[in-house]
């Protein structure tokens, strides 16, 4: 940009980054009691990511997260606390594993349509530790894990899957907690590695996923 005047002449760079092809995704939370839920977290998994992390964790505001993100395929994942200070007194799990993003997108989970899961032992006598559910979703060259970490207090989930897809699970039970809380973990790595590795878990609190 240049400016001239009074026999001087002034010039000022300037820039412009485009946008790469982007699009507005909202995802709503609705509770156990048909509102929408005030205790939610989101975390969308971006694959293919060339820079930055591919993480992404909208705020959620009175149930509703809103981000615009690049044009990809994503994983959603949701939970909805009833209290988000004490996991034991309900938390319901929700995932869309496979999120094409090509336009403005809407994402809605729904803890009523969460189910019970129970867990039990088939020897009687035998006594669990460690309960530790968890999904992979894959493709020809990444792969993300979303997993929670209860110890043996933590007996039961409710569950659900958006639509079609497979059925992510949630902790969820109003038993006291263990000397462990249950922890939400998430890991992503290269699908180079070796299907059989276990996946890494992190995260220290029941409400933050952390990536790794």
């Amino acid at each position: 940009m240049v400016a001239t005047g009074g026999g001087q002449t002034v010039r000022t760079a300037a820039a412009v980054e485009r946008e790469v092809e982007s699009y507005d995704v909202t995802v709503k939370h609705i509770g156990r009691d048909g509102r929408p839920a005030v205790h939610a977290e989101s975390t969308l998994f971006r694959f293919g990511a060339e820079s930055g992390s591919p993480f992404l964790n909208p705020q959620v505001t009175d149930g509703v997260a809103k981000i615009r993100v690049p044009k990809g395929t994503y994983v959603a994942n949701s939970t909805v606390y009833q209290d988000p200070d004490d996991v034991t007194k309900g938390a319901d799990w929700m995932a869309q594993p496979k999120v094409s993003v090509t336009r403005a997108t809407t994402l809605t989970f729904d803890a009523r349509k969460a189910k019970p899961v129970k867990v039990t032992l088939p020897d009687a006598k035998a006594k669990g530790q460690l309960f530790a559910p968890d999904y992979v979703v894959e493709t020809a060259g990444e792969a993300v894990t979303f997993g929670w970490l209860m110890d043996s207090a933590f007996t039961c989930a409710r569950c659900t899957s958006a639509r079609r897809l497979p059925a992510s699970r949630s902790p969820s039970t109003g038993r006291a907690p263990g000397p462990r809380a249950p922890r939400p973990s998430t890991t992503s790595r290269s699908a180079a590695r070796s299907s059989s590795s276990p996946p890494a878990t992190t995260g220290s609190s029941p409400r933050r996923s952390s990536p790794r």
